[in-house]
């Protein structure tokens, strides 16, 4: 008699078990759900607020902003994902200024920076991105002026240099000729860099290995194998 009366009782003892393991775990998921819902609120918040400039309002002045851009990934071979980065660069019409398998700064046409971001994050998993502006017009102006002035104070020396009476007069009018050349280099590479920075943004991009589930990772895959049991009656 104990022998059947068991045997009847054991289906609604093991759904009730299953019944009530069931819950445990919908507290456990729904606690972990809220957890990630939060650091994804927080990480595109950040993300949608790093960037300092739009493309549409540079458009619209003559400002001379130089752009870059902060990514880091998480990928599964940082070896390979450096050389795509470095194929990115080429095919954006861009070139790299340096590279390692944890590290890529590259530049491309500034018009062309959004198109080689979204490309280089579909290479893994984005865990931070900033874009910047800095705004070097004053400077970029400045320097135009410093420029144009030394080439007619090289101007007026050459003339000078043609109507010097004697080698002594000369010599001196050559010193300040090459005072004045030395400066116009100086000026000009200055000039020709933020044009560069400028018309090139620049991308530097962490690249981090992906981290293998350690034993809570496990964990969470028991649970859901757990859960597969409970809805297979």
């Amino acid at each position: 008699m104990k022998l059947n009366f068991y045997s009847r009782d054991l289906p609604l003892q093991v759904s009730t078990m299953k019944f009530f393991i069931f819950i445990i775990i919908a507290i456990v998921l729904f606690g972990c759900s809220a957890s990630k819902e939060s650091v994804a609120f927080n990480r595109s918040y950040y993300q949608g607020t790093s960037s300092s400039y739009s493309k549409e309002s540079i458009k619209d002045t003559d400002r001379v902003i130089i752009l870059n851009a902060y990514i880091t990934l998480e990928v599964e071979t940082p070896e390979k994902t450096t050389q795509k980065i470095i194929e990115l660069s080429k095919k954006y019409n861009g070139y790299t200024v340096s590279s390692s398998n944890s590290y890529v700064t590259l530049r491309v046409e500034a018009d062309k920076l959004n198109n080689t971001i979204d490309d280089i994050e579909k290479l893994g998993d984005v865990t931070s991105k900033n874009i910047s502006g800095q705004d070097v017009t004053d400077d970029y102006k400045d320097t135009e002026i410093v420029l144009d002035n030394l080439n007619k104070a090289r101007e007026k020396y050459l003339l000078l240099l043609e109507k010097a009476e004697n080698v002594s007069a000369a010599l001196q009018v050559e010193k300040e000729l090459e005072r004045i050349n030395n400066e116009l280099n100086l000026v000009k590479g200055k000039l020709n860099r933020l044009t560069h920075l400028k018309e090139y943004s620049t991308i530097n991009v962490t690249i981090e290995k992906e981290v293998t589930p350690g034993p809570i990772g496990w964990v969470f895959y028991g649970l859901y194998k757990t859960v597969v049991w409970l809805f297979v009656w």
